[in-house]
C-alpha cells in the first residue's frame, strides 16, 4: 500500500464511500488531529540553489523581480550562473518565477530569459562563450566571395551543388586578398562602385522557409562557433547559428598593436606603415642615419629642437625624429566640473589618440581610428566622429553592426568586440579588420586595436560582471566621461 502523509490519509479514509452517497464531513476530533499535524509538521526542506541557463540570445537582467523593473544588462545564450535560492522570489508576469543571480545580483525570469535547473546536465547546447581575457572574445572570419550562402542547417550534397554552383573552391582557387583589401574602408578607397545600386541587406536575405538564410557580400564579417565536415565539404557554424562554406572564409586575428600603460607624456607614435627614419648628430653637428623606428613604435618625447629649419623630436636615448612624421600625445586638463580622481577618457581627433585619465593622471595612452572625413563634396563619403562631452550609455562584450550604405551597399560585422556606446549608434569598439590606428578610417565610431579595446572595456564604468554580456548604468552620471575634441584631418 502506498504511503500517504497523515492529513491526506485521514481525508482519504473519510471519503472512500459510494459515489452516490453524500461526502462525509470530518468530525471535530479528526479536524483537530489534522490541525495538530499541520502545526507541528516541519517546513519543506530548502534544496540547493538553482542553476540558471540563459536560453535566449539576449537574456535580460533586471533590478527587481518584476517585468517593468529597469534593465541592468543581459546574458548571452548558453551562459550558466547560479541563483541565490532554490525557489523563485516572485511571479510578477513570470509564470515560473524570478530568481536573483548569486554571483552578481540582478533578477531573471525562469522560462522567459533563463531555464532554472538542478545538477550538472545543461538543458540545451552551449555555444562558444566569450573569452573576456582575450583581445578578441570570439574567433572571426571575413567572407572572400560575393554571394556566399549562409544556410539554416548543414546542406546535403545536392543542395550544396545548387547553392554553391557545383564548385568546391579552395584557397588556391579563390583570391583571399589581404586584410586591407577586404575592409569596408578599402572598398571606399576604390571609389564609387560600377554598379549603380549595390545590393541591400533585405535583398541579400533568403525567403521565408528557404534553406538559405541570407547571402553574404564580399567583406561581410562573421563570428565563429565551430566547424563541421559533411561528406567532402566543410562548414563553419557561426554564433548567429548559420552555416557557411569553410573555404570561402578568411579567418582574422586582428592587429597586435596596443597602447602604453602608465605613460610618460608627451609621447609620440610612428604612424607611417613603412616606419620613420631616426637620426643622430655626429661630432660635427651633422645628422647621420640611426636606423628606422617601425610602424606604431612609441617613445617619450625628451625634447624638441630645430635643425636646418626643420623640427625634430628627441627620444630618451638621444635619437632625432622629424616631428611631422609622428603623432603626439599631450597631457590635457580634466573637463570642468569633473570630481577629483574620477576616471575619464580624452580623444584627440587631430592626432588620432586616446588617453585614459584618473583625474589629471594619465593611466593609458594609445592610437585610435575615428570617422573618416573626405575632401570630396559628397557628404555620403564623410563620416566625422561627433565632437563633445559624453557619458558611456551602455557596454556590450560584442554587438553586431550592419546596415545599408547609400553608395557602397550593405555591410555586416557580427559580434564587433568590446563595444561602448556614447551617443546613438556611435561607440568605442575593437576593430580586428584593419591596422590603420593613428589614421581616420571608421564610419564615425572610435576604432581601437583589439587589446586596447579589451583593456578599456574592463577599466571604464559601468562594470560588466563576469558572465554578463552587457551592462547599462543605473543613471546617466554613472557612465565614464568621454571628451572628444579637435578637428579630423581630411584625406
Amino acid at each position: 500500500m502506498p504511503r500517504f502523509p497523515l492529513p491526506l490519509l485521514l481525508l482519504l479514509s473519510s471519503s472512500l464511500s459510494s459515489c452516490s452517497a453524500p461526502r462525509a464531513q470530518p468530525d471535530a476530533a479528526v479536524r483537530a488531529q489534522v490541525e495538530a499535524h499541520d502545526a507541528g509538521a516541519p517546513a519543506e526542506p530548502e534544496g540547493p540553489p538553482k542553476r540558471l541557463f540563459a536560453r535566449k540570445f539576449v537574456s535580460r537582467l533586471r533590478t527587481a523581480p518584476a517585468l517593468d523593473a529597469p534593465q541592468l544588462g543581459y546574458l548571452r545564450a548558453g551562459t550558466v550562473l547560479t541563483a541565490k535560492t532554490s525557489k523563485p522570489l516572485g511571479h510578477d508576469r513570470c509564470l515560473r518565477g524570478w530568481y536573483e543571480v548569486a554571483e552578481t545580483g540582478g533578477f531573471v525570469c525562469d522560462g522567459r530569459e533563463v531555464i532554472a535547473f538542478d545538477g550538472d546536465r545543461y538543458p540545451d547546447r552551449v555555444p562558444t562563450q566569450a573569452d573576456r581575457a582575450a583581445p578578441l572574445p570570439y574567433r572571426y572570419a571575413v567572407n572572400k566571395v560575393a554571394g556566399t550562402p549562409m544556410y539554416k542547417r548543414l546542406p546535403v550534397e545536392e543542395e550544396a551543388l545548387f547553392w554553391e554552383d557545383g564548385v568546391v573552391t579552395d584557397d588556391a582557387g579563390v583570391d583571399a586578398g589581404t586584410l586591407e583589401e577586404l575592409t569596408p574602408e578599402a572598398a571606399e578607397d576604390a571609389g564609387e562602385p560600377e554598379s549603380s545600386r549595390p545590393a541591400t541587406l533585405s535583398e541579400l536575405s533568403g525567403e521565408r522557409g528557404a534553406l538559405v538564410r541570407r547571402k553574404l557580400a564580399r567583406g561581410f564579417h562573421v563570428s565563429l562557433d565551430r566547424d563541421f565536415e559533411t561528406g567532402r565539404r566543410r562548414y563553419w557554424r557561426t554564433l548567429s547559428n548559420g552555416y557557411i562554406p569553410y573555404d570561402r572564409m578568411l579567418e582574422l586575428t586582428g592587429s597586435t598593436f596596443h597602447g602604453i600603460a602608465e605613460p610618460t607624456l608627451p609621447l609620440a607614435f610612428v604612424i607611417h606603415s613603412e616606419g620613420t627614419p631616426a637620426q643622430r648628430q655626429n661630432e660635427r653637428g651633422r645628422l647621420v642615419a640611426a636606423g628606422t623606428l617601425p610602424y606604431h613604435a612609441s617613445f617619450a618625447i625628451a625634447g624638441e629642437q630645430t635643425i636646418g629649419g626643420k623640427s625634430y623630436l628627441t627620444t630618451p636615448d638621444g635619437q632625432l625624429v622629424r616631428a611631422e612624421l609622428v603623432t603626439r600625445v599631450q597631457t590635457v586638463a580634466p573637463p570642468p566640473g569633473l570630481p577629483p580622481g574620477e576616471f575619464w577618457l580624452d580623444v584627440d581627433l587631430g592626432h588620432q589618440t586616446l588617453v585614459a585619465y584618473e583625474g589629471d593622471r594619465p593611466i593609458y595612452a594609445t592610437l585610435v581610428s575615428t570617422g573618416r572625413v573626405r575632401k570630396s563634396n559628397n557628404p555620403l563619403l564623410s563620416h566625422e566622429t561627433p565632437v563633445g562631452r559624453y557619458r558611456l550609455l551602455s557596454k556590450h562584450t560584442t554587438a553586431t553592426m550592419d546596415g545599408d550604405h547609400a553608395i557602397f551597399g550593405a555591410y555586416s560585422l557580427e559580434d564587433v568586440p568590446y563595444v561602448q556606446f556614447f551617443k546613438g549608434a556611435y561607440a568605442l569598439h575593437g576593430a580586428f579588420w584593419h591596422d590603420r590606428f593613428g589614421r581616420p578610417s571608421s564610419h564615425g565610431c572610435i576604432n581601437l586595436a583589439p587589446e586596447d579595446a579589451r583593456w578599456l572595456f574592463d577599466w571604464t564604468l559601468p562594470d560588466v560582471p563576469r558572465g554578463w554580456h552587457a551592462a547599462y548604468p543605473l543613471a546617466p552620471a554613472k557612465g565614464t566621461t568621454l571628451v572628444i575634441r579637435g578637428t579630423t584631418p581630411r584625406g
